[in-house]
């Protein structure tokens, strides 16, 4: 799969060629390549788990916020 392809229609900010090996929106579950969904949640915010998923190696970071907005609160 290649981003762009993914969020197709589902954006109008550009969206670079970067393939992705699988998706996911727990941290934990992320490997090498994934794209990371970083959801809003009732208990959990997604958000809070960005630099984790990045840590262990996801390729793209697909958010409901600015993907560094946790950083700031």
């Amino acid at each position: 799969m290649i981003l762009r392809e993914l969020l197709h229609g589902v954006t109008a900010e550009p969206v670079a060629e970067v393939p992705i090996a699988g998706i996911a929106c727990h941290s934990k579950q992320i490997r090498r390549g994934d794209l990371f969904v970083a959801l809003e949640g009732a208990t959990t915010d997604g958000h809070a788990f960005i630099d984790e998923a990045i840590a262990r190696g996801a390729s793209a970071i697909v958010a409901q916020e600015p993907p560094f907005a946790h950083r700031q609160r």
